[in-house]
């Protein structure tokens, strides 16, 4: 792993480019406490669960995502910026290693193996090779980059060390604060080294409730000391006389405190809560002044060394750079997902609209055209494994804009998306539900597979069970054909995919497809081609079946992804096109009939859990993954020449193909090229309508290629130069 950039063009191949269009980071990790961590006025970095985002300000003072670090394989636990050279940032991990990295370069710089696991991080500000961390066990250590060695200043005692800060005015003192509620302050000198114990009593305080959630060192004092319980006690401290000076009981909701840094004797506490920020003078007891500046509760709250811009991450995750002293935001992210996101669906009704369902148990509805956060729902019932879209029109009293939700807790939540609430929890399984899928025919239906061996059928208008099918092992893909009627397919624990026929009455299931050596993860109908499906397993291998075969219905076996294989998803226009997302990180973009593997993406850090198109775009690809981040990207480059024959006015027949035809023709070459989906041929029928050429123009363009902020204004504006009207934007 490494440091990645963003906007990369993969590949060389013209046939089958993919361009990154759009990218939204992940949402602010809620795991752990120093997730967050400033290099100077005009730099900042946090953590989602697996990689590093860092932002600078770019040349119109804005602040922008600049690197995406991904070199951790399992959960990071703290950020640190090197405080006198804004290349360097620390990072730790539940791997048991420090790591640093050169952000200005792009690369990974050094690593430190530790014998235990640490959980916090802070950089000296007065010897820039000195880092020191605290462990899970509650010992403090402090590691010497340059000379590859430390040295112990705190014993291990069987209670974490939550957070380590250096003195900025006092070289060698450190303080520390523990799970159980306890503060310490060291000098490192080996000579004058001492422990300054700060044990307040906590009375009928829960013990999870007691531990120290930060440690503040005073800007303008050498020996001032701020300590912040979870919860809500605050206490000031002498570091030189050892007494507590103050003490402030806020109540539950402390989230964070920092000094500030233009006021002294002033401080700021965060809200967990609410994004309510209070000031606080050391002098009384009740805050000076409460400022609102989110709906959401934070997270963490620290400003960048000698400024009063505040860099704040909330318990939505997002992630924001707050200026106190103008009371205005100068940068706020979008509330991306906290954890890995399983699962991305476009909605039938608007190719712009894109849920999400993800390990944080929220389900995201997304703008494509802008990739803002629409809103948030969390239905409650665990984690999100996977979400499915009514088909448009609906029937059988749900509303058009329902969305099914698989859960982790084992019920399946209905949602109403304009209303943002539940609707109904249909209670068919006894565990983890690992996917569902709503009959495009029949709208009443849907259907589930879950860890109990069981696949169910049901209505969802009522929640009644139409059928029950019993696996002999766990039962996780299922998908229902465009083409033919309630035929269904599953995948299960035994490498096993089953046809069912619901057409039937009695023996639905009319086909057992065999050749996968290990559990089958996915299935996908094709949307072209009847009787043709994919599947995806545990084995590595991505099989495409053909139901009605007499012999083996094994049409193609493509290897390639080095783990298990997990997305899957069908081109809305071109038959032969298939693309796999696996746990080995990657996307790959198959030709089947070849079985072949066009073009490899490498951009995602770790597992690619879920892929999409909608066919009314089918040349925009998003992806989901266990880096936290959903992507989107443009394969407009694969059919370069049907757009330009489409521009140029060319017979719509040198744009389209018959299925069959598309099938036989051999090469996957731009000029081989030819669309086979219903929503081409519609185009080609509203382009015939068209009377003015911009118009034409908007209509191949929004289909080709993907949406974009500030198109439709464009497209207005071009239309009423066109006719000679004066537009006027409003």
């Amino acid at each position: 792993g490494g440091v990645l950039s963003l906007h990369r063009l993969i590949g060389p191949s013209v046939s089958c480019a993919m361009q990154i269009c759009s990218i939204v980071a992940s949402g602010v990790q809620p795991w752990n406490q120093q997730v967050c961590a400033t290099g100077g006025p005009s730099r900042f970095a946090y953590c989602s669960s697996l990689a590093i985002y860092t932002y600078k300000l770019d040349a119109f003072n804005e602040f922008t995502l600049d690197k995406i670090i991904a070199g951790h394989k399992d959960r990071i636990t703290a950020l640190t910026w090197d405080p006198r050279n804004p290349r360097f940032l620390a990072s730790c991990s539940v791997e048991r290693r420090i790591s640093i990295w050169d952000v200005s370069g792009e690369k990974h710089f050094k690593t430190f193996p530790l014998p235990e696991m640490p959980l916090c991080l802070d950089w000296s500000p007065h010897a820039d090779s000195e880092i020191a961390y605290g462990t899970e066990s509650g010992s403090v250590h402090i590691l010497d980059h340059n000379k590859k060695e430390s040295f112990l200043i705190q014993e291990s005692y069987g209670v974490p060390t939550k957070i380590v800060r250096f003195n900025p005015k006092v070289k060698g003192m450190i303080a520390v604060g523990d799970a159980d509620g306890n503060a310490y302050v060291y000098r490192t000198d080996p000579i004058h080294r001492r422990r300054l114990q700060f044990s307040g009593e906590h009375p009928n305080v829960p013990k999870d409730e007691r531990s120290v959630l930060d440690v503040q060192w005073d800007p303008l004092s050498s020996n001032y000391l701020l300590v912040g319980l979870a919860y809500g006690s605050v206490g000031l401290y002498d570091a030189d006389s050892e007494t507590e000076l103050k003490r402030i009981d806020m109540g539950s909701g402390l989230a964070a405190l920092s000094w500030l840094p233009s006021a002294p004797g002033n401080f700021i506490t965060a809200d967990g809560r609410s994004g309510v920020v209070r000031i606080w003078n050391i002098s009384q007891k009740t805050p000076m002044e409460m400022i609102r500046v989110k709906k959401s509760g934070f997270h963490s709250f620290l400003f960048a060394r000698g400024t009063e811009r505040a860099l704040c991450a909330f318990r939505d995750g997002s992630v924001g750079v707050y200026d106190m002293t103008r009371r205005r935001w100068e940068f706020l992210g979008e509330p991306g997902h906290t954890e890995t996101i399983f699962d991305c669906q476009f909605s039938p009704g608007d190719p712009d609209v894109l849920a999400t369902g993800s390990f944080d148990g929220s389900v995201k509805l997304w703008n494509t055209a802008t990739m803002q956060c629409m809103d948030t729902l969390r239905p409650n019932e665990g984690v999100i494994y996977s979400v499915a879209w009514a088909p448009s029109p609906i029937s059988g009293g749900a509303p058009e804009d329902s969305l099914l939700c698989a859960s982790s807790n084992g019920p399946i939540v209905l949602c109403d998306i304009r209303r943002a609430q539940t609707i109904s929890r249909f209670t068919h399984h006894k565990d983890s539900v690992f996917r569902v899928s709503w009959n495009s025919f029949d709208r009443s239906l849907a259907a589930s597979c879950s860890r109990d061996c069981t696949c169910v059928v049901f209505r969802v208008d009522s929640g009644t069970i139409v059928q029950k099918f019993k696996f002999p092992k766990a039962a996780f893909g299922c998908d229902w054909s465009t083409l033919q009627r309630n035929m269904l397919a599953t995948g299960c624990q035994d490498g096993i995919v089953r046809i069912f026929d619901l057409n039937k009455k009695s023996d639905c299931l009319v086909k057992q497809l065999k050749g996968h050596t290990d559990r089958v993860f996915n299935t996908v109908w094709s949307p072209l081609l009847p009787n043709v499906l994919v599947s995806g397993s545990d084995d590595k291998t991505v099989r495409v079946w053909d139901t009605s075969r007499t012999g083996d219905p094994c049409v193609a076996v493509m290897h390639g992804h080095s783990e298990n294989v997990r997305a899957l998803v069908w081109s809305p226009e071109l038959p032969w096109l298939v693309m796999s997302g696996s746990w080995d990180g990657t996307i790959r973009i198959w030709d089947f009939r070849a079985r072949a593997c066009l073009r490899i993406i490498w951009d995602h850090h770790a597992d690619v859990y879920g892929l999409a198109c909608h066919p009314e775009r089918p040349f925009v690809l998003a992806s989901t993954s266990r880096d936290t981040t959903l992507r989107i990207w443009s394969m407009e480059g694969m059919v370069a020449v049907p757009k330009m024959r489409a521009l140029l006015g060319s017979n719509w027949n040198t744009v389209v193909m018959g299925v069959e035809a598309a099938m036989a023709s051999p090469g996957t070459l731009p000029a081989d090229m030819h669309l086979s989906g219903n929503a081409s041929r519609n185009l080609g029928q509203r382009i015939k309508a068209c009377k003015s050429e911009i118009q034409r123009a908007q209509l191949i363009f929004e289909f080709f290629s993907p949406p974009c902020s500030g198109t439709r204004e464009m497209w207005n504006l071009a239309m009423s130069f066109e006719s000679g009207i004066a537009f006027i934007l409003t």
